[in-house]
């Protein structure tokens, strides 16, 4: 039964699942769907497919189409419903030369997602963080394809606003400046000013001050300027404010 399995698994082009993916193994091999799940766990045990816990499996490489499981696939699969994002989806842009063994995962707070009281996983050594949010501000989102794997992620644009609001995802702002420095100005300006200015005032302010800081797109810096801000922002919203307050911008620059 399991060599049916694994077949069928194969021709559906299935590479990695749990139970509530294959219920339609109950009608096409005539098994209970409550026993698969019990199924999948003696298939393991034997070591017929691989096991990463947190009941989730794949076929084994030997019967993949195609490149070895992914971490993103992985992240993915967690999430049920969600994006790459974050350090992840710098990496991803090769916007860092950073490696980071955390994968961080964008998951919209709606019906199909992982909406568990768990954010983080440990899977063969690597973290998945899952950071959920509002789905009105899951946005920003696009298919690619490693290999034949589609994954998807979060774009440039919506990347770079993402690690300006939070820089801890991103191993901090100077790392984050530092991505910035590695694309522009190769970006699409009206989506960079539309995504800064759906978030918050305080991401159009640090977007202007990096743009300026770096020389790079003077019209858009225009228009950030042109925001009103009643108070001063801090540049990075995880550190103390302390350092320089730069009234042209509104930010305290305390990194």
């Amino acid at each position: 039964m399991t060599a049916g399995v694994l077949r069928i698994l194969g021709a559906h082009g299935i590479r990695i699942f749990c139970a509530e993916d294959i219920q339609f193994l109950s009608e096409e091999i005539g098994i209970s769907k409550t026993y698969i799940r019990r199924m999948l766990s003696l298939m393991a045990q034997k070591e017929e497919i691989v096991s990463y816990g947190q009941g989730l499996y794949s076929l084994p490489i030997e019967l993949l189409a195609g490149s070895p499981i992914h971490s993103f696939e992985i992240a993915l699969k967690l999430a049920r419903k969600g994006s790459i994002s974050y350090r992840s989806a710098l990496q991803h842009y090769n916007l860092t030369d950073q490696f980071s063994n955390t994968i961080y995962i964008t998951v919209p707070k709606e019906t199909g997602a992982n909406l568990s009281s768990n954010t983080e996983y440990k899977i063969n050594g690597v973290i998945y963080k899952l950071i959920r949010i509002n789905p009105k501000k899951y946005w920003g989102i696009k298919n690619e394809f490693i290999d034949e794997i589609r994954i998807s992620i979060t774009d440039i644009e919506r990347t770079l606003i993402d690690c300006l609001s939070h820089p801890e995802f991103c191993s901090g702002m100077r790392e984050v400046i530092f991505a910035f420095e590695k694309i522009l100005p190769n970006v699409d300006i009206s989506k960079l000013f539309n995504y800064a200015t759906s978030i918050s005032i305080a991401v159009s302010k640090r977007l202007g001050w990096i743009l300026n800081k770096l020389g790079q797109l003077e019209e858009l810096q225009v228009r950030l300027k042109e925001i009103p801000a009643n108070q001063y922002q801090k540049l990075d919203p995880n550190h103390t404010r302390s350092g320089k307050y730069n009234k042209s911008w509104m930010i305290v620059e305390n990194i």
